[in-house]
This record gives structure tokens, sequence and C-alpha cells, in this order.
């Protein structure tokens, strides 16, 4: 039997909070941490949720105290039941965030059992549940993090989204300085949507290959342990043009600039069928980091 209280955040946990948030944070990257200031913003609201977030009515964040020890804790979300809202999220219930102290399972029981029921209370249509943490690459449930998988499990959850793997790389472990595989091939870079796009191009062909980049995950500073990071959020080549060399050419130019503006590491991401693509990550360098089993609901 636990002998946890749950009950609901208050502003002197934050520092508590924030620490079990970040040893579950720093077990999926190393060295990675985050303020308490970005914790506090995601209790209040998303802001990285552009889409899914205004769609959200109610939001509940729960502690599990155990003799004056924050052992777990729960940021709960309720969305509308407005025609605007996806089907998907529609009328749903969702645990946005769930971390817990791996010695303190009865803690982490009594929270998710104190979840279900206050999701039974909102009616919800359907229950999600996953491990929203404000740094990238910490969503779904990590393979680093066993203990938050049982818990759900025994809860009922079950990942019906697909599994991830999550790849990094250095941008000086790119190769460097590497001939055009194409003549006349150059590198433009233009805006894309919340990222920086790399555009391999030639005068006659035009654009053969492309990738997009987000350069700074820090959120303009914020999240300082998170400098020198960016991710790779698209890469293509045009089919004509693949197995030449293109894509392995870009993103080592794509480094290059990289390293002017600070970024030291990239991460990407594959699903275990793109075979390919997990080929030619490993072919430039990038070692898998983690991997992620998403889209957790509960049956019934």
């Amino acid at each position: 039997m636990s002998h946890a209280a749950v009950r609901p955040f208050r502003r002197e946990d934050r520092e508590q909070v924030t620490a079990l948030v970040n040893a579950h944070v720093g077990a999926v990257v190393p060295g990675w941490a985050v303020p308490v200031q970005t914790v506090m913003a995601q209790i209040e609201r998303d802001p990285g949720e552009f889409v899914v977030d205004p769609w959200v009515t109610e939001r509940v964040t729960l502690v599990a105290v155990e003799r004056d020890r924050v052992a777990a804790a729960a940021h709960l979300c309720r969305y509308s039941n407005e025609t605007d809202v996806g089907d998907g999220f529609r009328g749903a219930g969702e645990i946005k965030w769930f971390v817990c102290w791996p010695a303190a399972l009865d803690a982490g029981r009594a929270m998710i059992d104190a979840s279900n029921a206050l999701l039974a209370r909102w009616r919800s249509s359907r229950v999600h549940a996953g491990v929203q943490l404000p740094t990238p690459v910490t969503y779904g449930v990590s393979d680093c993090w066993p203990h938050l998988r049982q818990l759900l499990v025994e809860a009922g959850f079950s990942p019906a989204g697909k599994l991830e793997i999550v790849m990094s790389v250095g941008t000086d472990e790119l190769a460097d300085h590497l001939s055009p595989p194409v003549a006349g091939l150059r590198v433009r870079r233009e805006v894309a949507e919340s990222a920086t796009r790399f555009v391999a191009e030639t005068a006659d062909a035009g654009a053969i290959a492309w990738v997009h980049v987000q350069p700074d995950l820090t959120g303009g500073g914020l999240i300082n342990r998170l400098a020198g990071w960016g991710s790779v959020w698209e890469l293509g080549v045009v089919e004509q043009w693949r197995r030449r060399g293109v894509g392995t050419w870009l993103l080592s130019k794509t480094a290059e600039q990289l390293r002017v503006g600070g970024v030291q590491r990239l991460l990407d991401q594959a699903w275990p069928e793109q075979t390919d693509l997990l080929a030619f990550h490993a072919a430039v360098g990038f070692q898998e980091l983690t991997r992620i089993e998403t889209g957790w609901i509960r049956a019934g």
C-alpha cells in the first residue's frame, strides 16, 4: 500500500517537480535539463503546441507526496467537445506527462489511480497518456524510462503509435570539405516553417535536395543546457538524384554552416521500417540515442 498523498500541485512544489522532470530528461540526453520557469510555463499552457493547446479547456497538475518529498507528478489536460477540435482529441482527456522516482512505484500507482479518477469525472471520450516533457525527444515513453512504461501498462495503457528511433551526431563528425558530386552544385538557405531550409541546387536542375534544421533548441536561450543542439526535421533528395552522394554532401555543407552558429550536435528520428534512411544515418555517423513508443491510449 502506498503512503503517498496525492494532491494538487502547489507553487512550493516547483523545485521538486522540476528535479523529477530533469531526472527523466537527463536519462534520455545526459546533460540536458530545464529551469523551473520552463516547467511552470508548461503547467500553465504549452506554447510549443500551437495546434493542440488551444483546444484544452482544463489543466490540472497533481503531485504524490511521501514524507514531504514529491515522489511522482502528473499533468492532465481536458479537451473541448467543439467541432473545431481534431477528431483524435475531441472530448478526450490526456495524461500529458507523468514522472515518478523509480524507487517510488507505489506512489506512481497512486498517481495513476488519481489521474484516472479525474479523467473519469471529466467523462473523457478517450484517454491518452505519455510523457510530453518540455524538451525535444522526451515524449511518448522512452526506453530510458522502464518504470513509467511498467506503470502505464499496469493501468491498461498501450502504445498505438509508431516506434521512433532517435539518433544524434556531432556536426564535426559529419564529413567536411567534400567535393560536389554534381557539377555546379551549391547550397542556398531560406526560411522554412519553424526551421532553416538548406537547399542543394544547380543552375540547370534547380533544387535537387533539401534539409530542414531547427538550429536552436533552447527556446531563444531560455533552456541554456540545450545550447549547441539542433534538430533535423526533414531530409530529402529528388529521386533521380539519389545514390549519388548528394544527400551526404548537403548534410556536410549544412553542418559546416551550422558550426559557424555554434551548433555542435544534431538530432534526427526514423521508424524501424525506414531502413534506407537508417542506413544513410549510420553511414554519415549518426548513433542511436533512444527508442520511443508513441500514441499511448487506454483501452475501453
